[in-house]
């Protein structure tokens, strides 16, 4: 009997250093995750600095990592991790929102132009018939005066052409037997 008590006795003693050694281990692997989340935390703080849409939750998550308490700390970064969210959020639309204005007004604005260069065609129309009648009148005018000339005449045709837009050319009306210079009745 005494043997066999001795024996417990040694076994329980070595058990219980087992259990101290256990217990320390766990510490250390308990604290090792808890400065782990500490660290995760701290960066988590500096990184949200301005990009959250209440800035109280950092100010709890601070609070949480100083205390070094885990179950705090894991609150206040849940809470953290949605005002960001919320802040991304609510920035993305306002950034899609700023772009729909600036496509409105970009569109407004090509629309004013587009109008603008309808209108412009129709001011330059009456000018080119006003450069038709200069046109005639100028090829009347630089005849000698005397009457009615060969409509193969060069000195016509190029005064023809002068006022002319390059590539093409629009004649004068013409009647038969008005006598005005350069008309060739062929066109």
């Amino acid at each position: 009997m005494d043997r066999t008590t001795e024996a417990l006795r040694r076994t329980t003693k070595e058990l219980k250093n087992r259990l101290t050694d256990l217990k320390t281990a766990t510490k250390a692997v308990t604290d090792s995750k808890l400065d782990k989340t500490v660290d995760d935390a701290n960066a988590l703080y500096k990184e949200t600095d301005g990009r959250v849409a209440d800035d109280k939750t950092r100010e709890i998550l601070l609070k949480a990592v100083k205390a070094r308490d885990t179950d705090a700390i894991a609150k206040a970064v849940k809470e953290v991790n949605e005002s960001k969210a919320a802040k991304e959020k609510a920035d993305a639309e306002a950034k899609a929102k700023a772009e729909q204005e600036a496509a409105a007004a970009a569109a407004a604005q090509q629309q004013a132009q587009a109008s603008q260069s309808q209108s412009a065609p129709q001011r330059q129309t009456p000018s080119y018939s006003g450069g038709s009648q200069s046109q005639s009148q100028g090829s009347s005018g630089s005849g000698s005066g005397t009457g009615r000339r060969p409509s193969s005449g060069g000195s016509s045709s190029s005064a023809n052409t002068v006022g002319a837009s390059p590539g093409w050319s629009v004649p004068a009306p013409s009647d038969e037997g008005t006598g005005l210079p350069g008309n060739d009745p062929g066109l």
